[in-house]
This record gives C-alpha cells, sequence and structure tokens, in this order.
C-alpha cells in the first residue's frame, strides 16, 4: 500500500470518528458484528543520554489501531487487527519514512482464551516491571532475543487469577533473507495475581538468522535460553517492583523500581537498572531515572522524565510531552 493511499485511508478513518463521536472508540455494533477504533497519540521533546546529543521532537507513538469482532455464539468469537504507525512518516516525512502495519492478526476466542495468527506481539512482550516511560536499557529478551513477530501464533488465557500466553514465531519465508531481524522462537509468560502482589516468569528459546547456505537456504546460530522472573506489590500508597531477566552465556538485567501516587492525578516513579555481560570485553552499565506524570483526564497525560547511567560517554539526559488516547 503506497503513501497516498495511507493517506486517503486515514482521512476517511478520522472523518468516520469524528462523525459518530458520540459513540467514542466503538464505531459501529450490530448484528454481533463490533467495529472499534483506539488512537494512541505521544509526542515527546527529548534529549536521550549521550554524548553530544541535541534535544528534537520524538513522535513515540501516533497509532490507529483497528479491531472487528464477531460474536459467533454466546462463548465464541472470532476477531482480526489491523494497526497503523504513523512515528516514521511524522520523524522523517522527506526521507522515506512511511505509515506502516504494526500489527495484523486474525483469531479466534472461546471464553477468556484465544488464538491469533499474524503479525502481534509475543509472549514475552508481557514480561518486566521498569517504570521509565522510555526504556533505557531493555531486559533480555529484547536484548537478546525478540519481543514482537511477523509470522507469529498466539494462544492467551486467563484462568481466575492466573494468565498464561504462549506464542510461537515461525521463520516463514521471506524476500530479504538478509534482514537481522529474521529469526525463530517459542515463549511463554505466566502471571499469577494474590491480592496486591503480581508475580511473573517467562521463558523464551530464540535463534537469530545466520545466513543463507551454499544452496540459497536459510541457516541460523544456535538456540539461545533466556528466562526472566518478577513480582510486583501494589500497597496503595506505593507500589514496588523488580525483575531478573537472563539470556544464556550473554547478559543478566535488574530492574527495581517504585511509583507513589501524589493524589488522583499526578504519580512519581524513579527505578534503578543493571546491566551484566558474561563477556569481560564489555562494560557493565547502571542506569538510574525519575519521572513524574499527571492525568488531565483519564485519556490525556503530561510527563516529564529524567535519565542517567555510567556508560561511557553519556551524559544525563531527558524528556518532557504529551499522551492522548481514545
Amino acid at each position: 500500500m503506497n503513501q497516498a493511499t495511507f493517506r486517503t485511508l486515514a482521512a476517511l478513518t478520522v472523518s468516520f470518528l469524528l462523525a459518530t463521536a458520540a459513540q467514542a472508540a466503538s464505531l459501529y455494533s450490530k448484528d454481533g458484528l463490533t467495529y472499534d477504533l483506539k488512537g494512541d497519540f505521544q509526542i515527546q521533546l527529548r534529549q536521550d543520554p549521550g554524548q553530544d546529543m541535541q534535544p528534537d521532537v520524538e513522535y513515540d507513538d501516533l497509532e490507529l489501531k483497528n479491531k472487528i469482532t464477531y460474536q459467533l455464539d454466546e462463548n465464541m468469537s472470532a476477531f482480526a487487527g489491523l494497526d497503523y504507525g504513523f512515528k516514521k512518516a511524522a520523524d522523517k516525512p522527506d526521507t522515506g519514512g512511511n505509515p506502516h502495519i504494526e500489527e495484523a492478526y486474525v483469531g479466534l476466542g472461546y471464553g477468556d482464551c484465544s488464538l491469533s495468527l499474524g503479525r502481534t506481539s509475543n509472549a514475552s512482550d508481557g514480561f518486566g516491571v521498569e517504570m521509565s516511560i522510555e526504556e533505557m536499557i531493555e531486559d533480555a529478551f529484547n536484548k537478546a532475543g525478540k519481543e514482537d513477530g511477523d509470522d507469529l501464533v498466539k494462544f492467551v488465557g486467563k484462568f481466575d487469577n492466573i494468565k498464561v500466553v504462549a506464542s510461537h514465531e515461525f521463520a516463514g519465508k521471506s524476500k530479504d533473507m538478509s534482514s537481522k531481524s529474521y529469526g525463530k522462537y517459542s515463549d511463554i509468560l505466566v502471571k499469577a495475581k494474590v491480592a496486591g502482589l503480581e508475580l511473573g516468569a517467562a521463558y523464551q528459546k530464540y535463534q537469530a538468522y545466520k545466513g543463507l547456505n551454499t544452496k540459497g537456504q536459510p541457516t541460523f546460530n544456535e538456540a539461545v535460553d533466556i528466562w526472566g522472573v518478577s513480582a510486583a506489590y501494589d500497597a496503595k500508597v506505593v507500589k514496588l517492583a523488580a525483575d531478573y531477566s537472563v539470556a544464556e552465556d550473554n547478559q543478566a538485567i535488574i530492574n527495581v523500581a517504585a511509583s507513589v501516587p501524589v493524589g488522583k492525578q499526578v504519580k512519581v516513579a524513579a527505578g534503578y537498572v543493571s546491566q551484566d555481560f558474561d563477556d569481560a570485553t564489555k562494560d557493565d552499565v547502571v542506569g538510574w531515572y525519575a519521572n513524574v506524570a499527571r492525568k488531565l483526564n483519564k485519556k490525556v497525560n503530561i510527563f516529564a522524565e529524567v535519565q542517567d547511567s555510567d556508560a561511557k560517554n553519556v551524559e544525563i539526559g531527558y524528556l518532557a510531552g504529551m499522551q492522548v488516547k481514545f
């Protein structure tokens, strides 16, 4: 789909939204069919941590999320999602930054369980407790493995206070087999809630794309085991959380975070991040962040954050911005 088509679609979608504003995000619901449109727009003035970095405007999220659900019977439903991202087009309009598809999937739901197929986030995407606005050091699943998939099958199940997510990324055929993002994996995430305590555990077996052999067939590196555990406790007056994730023979990452509500609209959070490498030639990194966010209403946020680490040639970074959702 070319850029002109994307622009036309976006214009029609926004026009339709304005014409049906009274229905909020649910634009159509009749005869078992529901069409939902959601938006997430976040723009920041940001200076990343680093040497001689300059502040600029970052389009962190510019998304329109379309979802269609058919209620097939009392318990079973069919659904499809198509999410468009516009941040690349906004950030680099004159250098090939085009609107792109963030998610595209179909699936079936039965009660509190669902099975989907397509392009979407995987199981380990739900791991982690970091409370930063901009993630400064990603967890081991994103650093050494992957958190999304183009050829993904995904199961989500909710059983009382336990949630289970499992996914598998196929090494599907690709026109550009040289892509570094081309790989295959299986992963699972389990979360359990008891009163104010939430416990989590995740595991992924990941094989990165290596290259083509002499027959032009794709080959992959040896599988890497990645795992992590997390815990968070919400005592109402303060929320405390920590996670620990490890990529086999690679690195270990620790996150410790806390947040405190100040009244009903304001939340203050801070965190500590540590990244330890098994490779002695790589320097371990320790960083921290602190932020404040204020809700103007349920869908509008303004926020600010500072970050710093002891990595070489890194100076303190900051950001301030606004998020509008519907």
